[in-house]
């Protein structure tokens, strides 16, 4: 397994995990599941950072889904996708 294979697997649990988070948040206004999807995130960011690959691994992420603006006043999830109301 190569780093680009790494970054990318990274990549897609982070963006599988905000996405879980933020239907949480926004769509079943369940902050604790949020938060314990948050918490799940934290981990891999903590590894990537271990494996000097944290950068990567959110501009992979942010490809497959932009969470940005995830929990920030003035955004709700809408089709899928964070926009500002």
């Amino acid at each position: 397994m190569d780093r680009q294979e790494v970054i990318n697997i990274f990549a897609q649990e982070m963006a599988k995990t905000q996405k879980k988070a933020d239907k949480f948040y926004y769509k079943q206004n369940d902050k604790d599941m949020a938060a314990y999807c948050t918490d799940h995130a934290l981990v891999i960011k903590d590894l990537a950072v271990k494996l000097g690959i944290c950068d990567e691994v959110y501009i992979e992420a942010y490809k497959i889904y932009d969470f940005r603006n995830s929990g920030k006043t003035g955004y709700t999830l809408k089709d899928g996708k964070i926009v500002k109301l």
